[in-house]
């Protein structure tokens, strides 16, 4: 009777043992799919920072593109009125020294030419 309850007690601790070696089993593999899903999770944080890294460099590449184009665009304007404008004070002026020469005075000229007295007694 003793052997018998023996080999119970035998079989028990070797079904017991069976299934905590199928627990662990099963845990081992969870913990595998988990890193395993956090490395995924982890890769498209590391795709979705670089994708953003890559956004904001073509961002900035076409925001400077576009503000030397603007800057360029505006520079020319600005120096064909600024070529303009002296191309004007450069007729006003011959145009006071002519006046200057029939005898108009100095309050005469500016008032004509729509340019202070000051600017006249440059010409």
């Amino acid at each position: 009777m003793e052997n018998t309850s023996n080999n119970a007690e035998k079989e028990r601790w070797k079904r017991w043992t069976e299934s905590m070696e199928k627990v662990a089993l099963e845990i081992r593999r969870q913990d595998e799919r988990g890193v395993i899903e956090q490395a995924k999770i982890d890769g498209e944080k590391i795709g979705i920072e670089k994708g953003i890294e890559k956004g904001i460099e073509k961002g900035i590449e076409k925001g400077m593109e576009k503000g030397i184009e603007i800057g360029m665009e505006k520079g020319m304007e600005k120096g064909i009125e600024i070529g303009m404008e002296k191309g004007k004070m450069e007729e006003k002026k011959e145009f006071a020294i002519s006046l200057s020469k029939l005898g108009w005075s100095k309050e005469q000229i500016s008032q004509i030419l729509k340019i202070s007295e000051d600017e006249v007694e440059r010409f």
